[in-house]
């Protein structure tokens, strides 16, 4: 083993794991589903599109990052996105950071950088200037 390394701090630092980002992801699509099975439920077929979906989805993301660090998976896994400074990141700095996702999406390595990156931040945490903390 590496002199200055080890196996506690691929646990801790503070930063949240790929593992516990991914089921806060997780938690997020099933809460996402709920909101659109029961919108489903409430409005006609036409009145409920695709482009709502993806708004709401997106609008949800964006103001919970930018407002509180957390959206509602994140809380659950005791994880949050905070700024350089330790602050949720607020309105635009969310938006850059989801913006970042698409960016991310590229063959899932924006993703799967996460997991090689010493403070556990994928692409869209580089390009928004992020972290995502142990609360």
């Amino acid at each position: 083993m590496r002199e200055g390394f080890s196996v506690d701090m691929i646990f801790h630092e503070g930063y949240a794991t790929f593992g516990q980002r991914l089921w806060a992801a997780f938690l997020d699509y099933l809460f996402l589903s709920l909101i659109f099975k029961v919108m489903r439920m409430l409005f006609s077929p036409s009145q409920v599109n695709p482009a709502l979906f993806a708004f709401i989805a997106v609008s949800y993301f964006v103001l919970m990052i930018g407002i509180s660090g957390q959206t509602l998976g994140k809380w659950a896994m005791g994880i949050k996105v905070i700024d350089e400074d330790g602050n949720p990141p607020g309105i635009l700095t969310s938006v850059l950071r989801t913006v970042g996702y698409l960016i991310s999406l590229i063959f899932f390595m924006g993703f799967l950088w996460i997991r090689m990156d010493r403070e556990y931040r994928g692409w869209h945490d580089l390009i928004a200037g992020t972290k995502v903390v142990l609360v």
